[in-house]
């Protein structure tokens, strides 16, 4: 009797032992399934000052590489064979003069995307100089 005893203590052991086991390793992996979720939500902060553009830079910017591009398509639908050789030299000639990079525009590009209303309010000016600068033209 008392092996029996015995013998049912250490099964049912083996199986809470197996339980708690079975628990922690679901537990492990749920946690470790949080943690990724919680870390790939993170985001980096940016530091405005070094590696992103004002934004009357950036307005300035924007505004002409679109009027760059409009030339661009205008020369490639009139024949002009290295019209993309003129555009990049205009954006490469612009981005000099101003000391940017590519990567410091991008980069720019990319927290005003993340920021809606600034993007926007960008855009907007941009839209704003434009039709000044038409209302000139058409006075000429």
């Amino acid at each position: 009797m008392l092996i029996f005893v015995w013998l049912i203590n250490n099964y049912c052991t083996n199986i809470i032992k197996q339980s708690v086991y079975q628990y922690l390793c679901e537990m492990k992996v749920i946690g470790i399934f949080f943690l990724f979720i919680l870390t790939s939500c993170y985001q980096k902060n940016v530091n405005t000052k070094s590696s992103v553009l004002d934004k009357n830079t950036l307005v300035f910017l924007l505004k002409e590489i679109h009027l760059y591009d409009s030339e661009y398509k205008i020369n490639k639908q009139n024949g002009i064979s290295n019209a993309q050789l003129i555009f990049k030299n205009k954006c490469d000639s612009l981005f000099t003069t101003h000391n940017v990079n590519a990567k410091k525009f991008n980069s720019s590009i990319k927290f005003y995307s993340n920021m809606p209303e600034n993007l926007e309010d960008i855009y907007s000016e941009i839209l704003n100089q434009l039709t000044k600068e038409k209302t000139i033209l058409n006075q000429q």
